[in-house]
């Protein structure tokens, strides 16, 4: 069930205080009853006779007006008194050293923006606000349009949040006349002018974060899709700023719904899974890139950054060493692992250097002297033997591999991840996409200009010897993003076609970066290998229930130090990988589960790949 994300709204009742409340001292001023006023004039008048009767009177209506207030609510009134000593002395800060014009202009914009002091009254509350105007005087309950994020936490790293514009963001938009477009054939430079200086447009609410962030940015074929168009109203006031009629309106332009990708069922299934762990899934359409799944551990609610914040959700989200905002699988780059072996596979087929038939032995380790590089099951005090290259990912024999990067070379194996989707970002409409690390090779985008498609991101730099067998077996300087693997196990599902993940059902770009046109003894005998490792005795992974879904992938345990005695602490366990596709004679969807100093693949992340292919399979049909 497909995701929509609409600029969705509810309407809350709120209490807002007007200027009325701060102003009623007016009342007790003879001079000033017998002919309109302005409310700067009455903020002037405030700020000379802070100390007289009129004042004095007017505090008492003040705390009379909060004191029914708190009774109805059976809430204190101290915060709200606080709020209208801050719109008091805003009012008077504003109006400071202005004309009369200006700072009669001030005042009306402020009193047609009142202070909003309680959200989400009851009908009943309102009700009995608004029918009894001379208890709760200068008071108003009032609807207003609220964000709401329906699914909650579920795909909250996707869909992002909106919140009000900072000053570089306003920048931004200001100085690409971002509203200037909008409004100046509305309202004229004069009106327009003085509407830029007075900070209205400083109140919008901006994507921050996700979707909400990439289709709110102003500039390309994206500016404005979610937002939509501002209208604007003219109307004629009389004295007393009654309306006496409309003279021009143009109605806003809602934004448009972005169909999303994400099965939002799937997605809340999948994030249950990850609870307690940092880290992140992926599930991808192997056919067409389109995303189904992308979670990341730990989350956050959306609504929590509706106005306004409370200090307590600052705290919690921002304060934490868990980094609950950061989206893991886009944002994050870690040491693949053991997954790295596929790559290797490949191109040491696809540059001649093995055949399917090729084999090498394992006793252990590489070399006889340091550095050894040892293969894991040295620890039980052997070694693989001679294995071909389907039975080495069966058994993610480190050995096998060295040999066949120290074969491949360090430039061709840097190739082939590049073009397998590893070092350069995909594409994936998410702002703070990283691209990872690729030894000897500079860092690039999936839609380099200059490289094209099928071509390598990124200049090739060198690598030593051993930078060369690390890389070979997925260790050293690689970092990747869980995004970038799951196009990587995708491609080899799919015979090679190398996808841009995508997350909107109408995306417009290209969703195909590169066709690889692998031979097809490379790709029998790599998915031979991958599905060795979850359906054969022996594989890394047979022992899960992935085999209950027919699945192929390959296991991960990516060390994060080489210190022996630092891997012993928490915080220096590996990251657990699993990466692979379902059903694997039939490929339908790529996933990928990636858990933070998880320890060992085979169980951390095989074990949770299992439980979401259970959910994959239960929602994903056609």
């Amino acid at each position: 069930m497909p995701q929509r994300l609409r600029p969705t709204a509810t309407t809350p009742r709120e209490v807002i205080a007007t200027l009325r409340l701060l102003s009623e001292r007016v009342q007790q001023n003879p001079d000033l009853l017998d002919r309109p006023v302005s409310t700067a004039r009455l903020a002037q008048f405030f700020r000379v006779r802070r100390e007289s009767l009129e004042d004095a009177l007017a505090q008492v209506q003040k705390h009379r007006t909060l004191a029914a207030l708190a009774a109805l609510l059976r809430s204190p009134s101290r915060p709200w008194e606080e709020r209208l000593d801050l719109l008091e002395a805003r009012v008077l800060r504003l109006i400071s050293g202005k004309s009369r014009k200006d700072a009669g202009r001030i005042a009306r914009a402020e009193r047609e923006n009142p202070l909003r002091l309680v959200g989400e009254v009851t009908f009943d509350q309102a009700a009995e606000i608004e029918t009894h105007a001379e208890v709760f005087v200068g008071l108003q309950a009032v609807e207003r349009l609220k964000r709401v994020y329906p699914w909650g936490r579920a795909g909250a790293h996707v869909v992002g949040y909106v919140g009000k514009m900072n000053d570089a963001e306003y920048a931004q938009r200001e100085g690409k006349g971002y509203f200037r477009a909008e409004l100046l054939p509305l309202i004229g430079e004069e009106e327009y002018a003085l509407r830029e200086r007075l900070g209205h447009f400083k109140a919008d609410m901006v994507g921050k974060a996700g979707l909400e962030a990439w289709f709110d940015e102003p500039d390309g074929a994206r500016d404005g899709s979610l937002r939509g168009r501002r209208g604007a109203m003219i109307q004629s006031r009389d004295l007393a700023s009654r309306t006496r009629e409309i003279l021009q309106h143009v109605p806003p332009q809602s934004g448009r719904d972005l169909a999303l990708t994400l099965d939002m069922r799937l997605q809340r299934e999948v994030e249950n899974l990850l609870a307690g762990v940092c880290g992140s899934a992926v599930v991808m359409d192997v056919r067409n890139g389109e995303v189904l799944v992308l979670a990341s551990s730990p989350g956050f609610d959306s609504n929590d950054f509706m106005p306004p914040v409370s200090p307590q959700v600052v705290e919690r989200l921002f304060g934490s060493k868990d980094h609950p905002l950061l989206n893991r699988a886009v944002q994050s780059a870690y040491p693949l692992g053991s997954v790295f072996k596929v790559v290797t596979a490949i191109a040491g087929l696809e540059e001649h250097k093995i055949d399917p038939a090729s084999r090498f032995t394992c006793e252990g380790r590489y070399r006889q002297e340091p550095p050894y590089f040892r293969c894991w099951i040295a620890a039980s005090g052997g070694g693989h033997g001679a294995v071909t290259l389907a039975e080495a990912l069966m058994h993610s024999c480190n050995v096998f591999f060295c040999n066949v990067g120290a074969r491949v070379g360090g430039e061709a194996l840097s190739r082939w991840a590049s073009r397998l989707g590893l070092g350069r970002t995909t594409g994936i409409d998410l702002p703070g996409e990283r691209a990872g690390r690729l030894p000897g090779r500079v860092a690039g985008s999936a839609a380099e200009p200059a490289a094209g498609l099928g071509a390598a991101a990124g200049a090739y730099r060198g690598m030593t010897p051993n930078e060369l067998l690390n890389l070979s077996i997925g260790q050293g300087q690689i970092e990747v993003t869980s995004i970038q693997v799951a196009v990587l196990l995708a491609a080899v599902a799919n015979g090679g076609r190398v996808l841009r993940p995508v997350l909107t059902r109408d995306d417009p770009g290209a969703r195909e970066l590169d066709r690889l046109d692998l031979a097809p003894g490379t790709l029998a005998t790599v998915r031979a290998g991958l599905a060795a490792v979850v359906n054969e005795p022996g594989g890394t992974a047979h022992k899960t229930d992935l085999k209950n879904f027919r699945a192929a992938g390959k296991t991960s345990t990516a060390e994060v130090t080489s210190s022996e005695t630092a891997r012993q602490h928490p915080a220096f366990y590996p990251h657990a990988w699993f990466a692979g596709y379902a059903p694997h004679d039939a490929p339908r969807v790529a996933f990928v589960v990636m858990v933070e100093h998880g320890g060992k693949g085979s169980e951390a992340a095989a074990i949770r790949s299992a439980q979401m292919l259970a959910h994959v399979f239960r929602y994903y049909t056609e």
